[in-house]
């Protein structure tokens, strides 16, 4: 078959995967009527018919490149039988030398025996990258890809003789697979893509992707003027720039602690690019690559949001680097971003000035927080300065690409939200107010506050600790005005979300005032669901004349109400909210109880007073185990459920129940007055571990396999738990004989875990058993409160609660902490005075309170 055949093949199949069917009927006469019937009408491939074309087009591109591997062995054949010739037959040689190349015929050594076009490559390779697009989730396709791309440079001629044909489709194919790694999620798709850079950076023809018409050096004229292809130039810099913030934007959305030093590792070398010599002899010779690849506003972009994404180390430091480069774009700083003796500097090219992007890559960075998701006190008014700097830059400075807008101002609002700064509130507030009057005064758009806004404003406010009481009245007033804006029309998208209306629930649940705030909460959440239910029946305006409202409530507005309710110990109204959720949710609302929910109500049932809370808690505890055994793959049905059963399975059972659920309960029996809680608490302690193990089952057929609950995995609170119902523990002897039996137990249980590591809270929790449970002569007494003092000191997590369990205990305290007893007969240690090796691991707030967070729903912010 001859080689174009071949080459049309893998053209028509790589083509298929943007097949039209246009009704052609095979004239090439176009008639102005077959034009537009097929407009318009594009079918979508399956995948499998996706996956059919780009195996079809690769394995013509195979046979295609297995016949040019055997011409160019007939042609070495030839070669030697010509060698051998006498010169008798020149003339059959010249009539050979006629013949087709595709025929058959002998071929002369003179003959060129063509390579693969780097445009079939391309179009497999873009076939192949096509047929899961980004859903590629195991990167198989991509990997293929660039094997192809690996094939293409094994058979690649050299740099030299590159036409400039060759040069652009070469370019074309390695542009393609960089693009493919760059939008890859795989871990280390990064690296990937830089090697693929770095392999079109090693051959200058290919970098300049077939801009620069002076591809073959015996082409340059050492007289040409430089200046002559200046266009060409700055086409292929152009082209380079792009992939090179292409492999940086890849490695700033992957997040990794040193995202910010390779990214900019990456922006020195376009620095480089730049201020090497653009001469014709000095690229010549090796000297520069003059193709004018100067980096761009987009460059230093990437780098600041590698530095803003940076997961691990200190968040402060990533902040100074962001910063850093903001000051090189403004011209703060003249040096190069990493290399101040730099001669050249950033202000070689002409200062790059900064755009909307950068500001708000630094907001963005200001909001990040560490490991427990909050930023520094000062991060909101840091923020606030550069929003002044912004304007600053916009008013005098006349840069258009930095006017501060809504989405500007909401990144300094999402700050103030997050600081934890006493005024964020307030000053929240006067940000909007801002907002308000510029908007009003010159009614430009893009300072128009929109439901975001809104929404950061009253979540700061339901969160400001300082004035709880008053939260509600003003998150209300603020919800009242996205109201009116939104029925007045000047508000564009200003309309309240089910955000909103979460951010004043919990305004109302914080605000304070135990029951009475509850209650208000509630009333609300009866409010929102009463005017959707208007919406939806298709009612007019409800009695206080408000326009019934189409946002509904979701599992986070119940949630937020029920865990008001546990707060104060009401399981009565936790429960009935519970039961109405579930209630909605068999009428058609997406209202699944999730696992803060039941949490919180078991809470409830662990806060009440009710002298049988701790069965019903476990009651509950039991139903939300068999909704994970059901919805786990465990059990087969829900027939034993009742239809009014408040935990009927309507919810995800990924994380339900999980290890809160089980602490919780183990705290009701804790602080009730049930006998022989201890072992009721061990008891649930080892049902967990069990139903960890156990996990649920995956897959179907022989691939079935046993996957471990990670959800029920013990942690040290579960243990500290059990350890406190072991110490509160009454009766008789032999009750707390047992009690105290089960705490050693419980103790060294924990001591012996691989990868549970004991905190404070347990140190404490079992120091307390021992005084409880012990007599004060008894020998055991001081061996395991001695021991596990020792070991709490070697553990660096001697906290104040420690302390506080081993006061009591008189002469065993004077004894293990005499050396640190003020001289002057006090018996009293300042915990300050203590070493700090002894308590340098302590975390004393890690123990959650009740219920998780109640999510409010802030996912916009």
């Amino acid at each position: 078959m001859q080689v174009h055949v071949f080459g049309r093949l893998v053209a028509s199949w790589s083509k298929l995967l943007w097949w039209e069917d246009d009704d052609d009927d095979g004239d090439d006469d176009d008639d102005g009527d077959d034009a537009t019937a097929g407009a318009g009408r594009r079918r979508s491939l399956s995948r499998r018919e996706r996956l059919l074309a780009a195996e079809m087009a690769e394995q013509c591109l195979r046979e295609l490149i297995e016949e040019e591997d055997a011409r160019r062995a007939r042609s070495f054949v030839d070669d030697d039988v010509d060698e051998d010739d006498d010169g008798d037959d020149d003339e059959d040689d010249d009539d050979d030398d006629d013949d087709d190349d595709g025929g058959g015929g002998r071929i002369s050594s003179t003959t060129t025996i063509a390579t693969t076009s780097p445009d079939l490559y391309y179009l497999v390779i873009r076939a192949w990258l096509s047929v899961d697009g980004r859903y590629d989730r195991d990167g198989r396709h991509l990997r293929h890809a660039s094997s192809l791309l690996d094939l293409m440079e094994r058979r690649s001629s050299s740099s030299s003789s590159l036409s400039r044909d060759d040069a652009r489709g070469r370019a074309r194919c390695y542009a393609m697979v960089l693009d493919g790694w760059c939008r890859s999620d795989l871990d280390g798709a990064e690296i990937m893509a830089e090697d693929v850079l770095r392999r079109m950076m090693a051959n200058d023809a290919i970098a300049r992707g077939g801009a620069d018409d002076n591809i073959h050096d015996d082409d340059i004229d050492d007289d040409d003027d430089d200046d002559d292809d200046v266009g060409e130039r700055d086409a292929a810099g152009a082209t380079i720039v792009r992939q090179y913030n292409k492999v940086m934007n890849r490695i700033a959305s992957g997040g990794k602690p040193n995202a910010g030093g390779e990214a900019e590792r990456l922006l020195d070398e376009l620095i480089s690019f730049s201020s090497s010599s653009s001469s014709s002899s000095s690229r010549r010779h090796g000297r520069g690559n003059g193709m004018g690849a100067a980096p761009d506003r987009n460059s230093y972009n990437a780098v600041m949001k590698a530095y803003a994404n940076a997961r691990g180390g200190r968040r402060e430091d990533a902040i100074a680097n962001v910063e850093r480069m903001l000051e090189v774009m403004e011209g703060r700083s003249e040096s190069h971003p990493s290399r101040a003796s730099s001669s050249t500097g950033v202000n070689g090219w002409g200062r790059i000035a900064p755009d909307k992007i950068s500001y708000t890559t630094l907001l963005t960075s200001y909001a990040i927080g560490d490991r427990d998701d909050t930023c520094g006190v000062d991060a909101g008014e840091r923020a606030e300065r550069l929003l002044e700097r912004m304007m600053e830059a916009y008013v005098k400075g006349g840069n258009k690409n930095v006017k501060p807008d809504t989405v500007a101002y909401n990144a300094v609002l999402k700050v103030w939200g997050k600081c934890g700064h006493p005024d964020a509130g307030d000053r929240s507030e006067a940000l909007l107010n801002a907002m308000l009057e510029r908007y009003n005064s010159t009614g430009d758009p893009d300072v128009r506050p929109d439901d975001v806004t809104f929404n950061s404003v009253i979540h700061a406010i339901s969160n400001d600790p300082k004035d709880r009481v008053d939260a509600p009245r003003r998150a209300m007033r603020l919800l009242e005005m996205m109201e009116s804006m939104s029925l007045g029309g000047r508000g564009g998208g200003t309309k309240p979300t089910i955000i909103s209306y979460n951010s004043v629930l919990n305004a109302f649940a914080k605000s304070g005032g135990g029951p009475q705030s509850a209650r208000r909460a509630e009333e609300m959440l009866n409010r929102l669901e009463d005017s959707y239910d208007k919406s939806r029946r298709g009612k007019g305006k409800g009695d206080n004349g408000a326009v019934p409202s189409k946002v509904c409530p979701d599992v986070y507005s119940y949630n937020i109400v029920i865990s008001a309710w546990a707060n104060c110990g009401n399981a009565d109204r936790a429960v009935a909210l519970l039961d109405r959720m579930t209630h909605r949710t068999k009428g058609g609302a997406d209202l699944n109880p999730d696992a803060t929910t039941y949490n919180s109500v078991l809470h409830a049932w662990a806060q009440s007073s009710d002298r049988n809370a701790p069965v019903k808690a476990l009651g509950l505890l039991e139903i939300m185990i068999r909704l994970h055994e059901v919805r786990g793959g465990v059990g087969e049905d829900d027939d034993d459920y009742d239809d009014d059963s408040p935990s009927r399975p309507t919810a995800a059972a990924d994380d339900i129940p999980n290890v809160m659920s089980f602490s919780t309960v183990i705290n009701a029996f804790s602080k009730s007055k049930y006998p022989r809680k201890a072992k009721q608490a061990r008891d649930l302690l080892r049902r967990m571990k069990q139903l960890h193990e156990n996990g649920s089952t995956v897959g179907g057929g022989v691939g079935r396999k046993k996957r471990k609950n990670e959800a029920l995995r013990p942690n040290v609170y579960v243990y500290a738990a059990v350890l406190n119902a072991c110490a509160y523990s009454f009766g008789s002897n032999e009750e707390k004989e047992e009690a105290l039996r089960i705490g050693i137990d419980t103790y060294e249980e924990l001591q012996r875990s691989a990868d549970i590591e004991t905190n404070h809270v347990a140190y404490g929790s079992f120091i307390r058993v021992c005084r409880r449970l012990m007599a004060e002569d008894d020998p055991r007494r001081d061996h395991f409160v001695s021991r596990a003092f020792r070991q709490c000191c070697s553990d660096g997590q001697l906290g104040e609660y420690v302390v506080r369990q081993l006061r009591p205990m008189t002469r065993l305290y004077t004894t293990l902490l005499k050396a640190y007893i003020p001289v002057e007969g006090g018996e009293e240690v300042r915990y300050q005075d203590l070493p700090d090796i002894w308590k340098c691991n302590v975390k004393e707030k890690v123990k959650p309170r009740g219920p998780s967070h109640v999510h409010s729903g802030h996912k916009q912010n």
